[in-house]
């Protein structure tokens, strides 16, 4: 669950993602902004397990709307090859 939610002060963005994906553990994650392949911004969130361990959450504020946020989560160890790297889209809350 990714949900992107507009306050009087700017916007609140919601992370929730599994821990696990094909067997292969969470291992880190980055929030881009803008295109995919030269995004505007970029930053690595900090995401804690949950208690029973089946996700990893956070929140984060932004003054300004994050043009096309995604959230690019790894699993495994993608840059060897032995893992994936998934890329989710955010919910715009009303």
């Amino acid at each position: 669950m990714l949900e992107m939610q507009k306050e009087d002060s700017g916007y609140v963005f919601f992370l929730s993602i599994p821990s696990k994906y094909k067997n292969f553990e969470y291992s880190g994650a980055m929030v881009m902004s803008g295109a995919y392949d030269s995004p505007d911004l970029y930053f690595f969130p900090e995401l804690e397990k949950s208690d029973d361990g089946y996700f990893y959450s956070s929140l984060f504020f932004s003054k300004q709307e994050l043009q096309q946020p995604v959230l690019v989560a790894e699993y495994g160890n993608y840059c060897i090859g032995d893992g994936y790297e998934i890329v989710f889209s955010f919910n715009k809350l009303e």
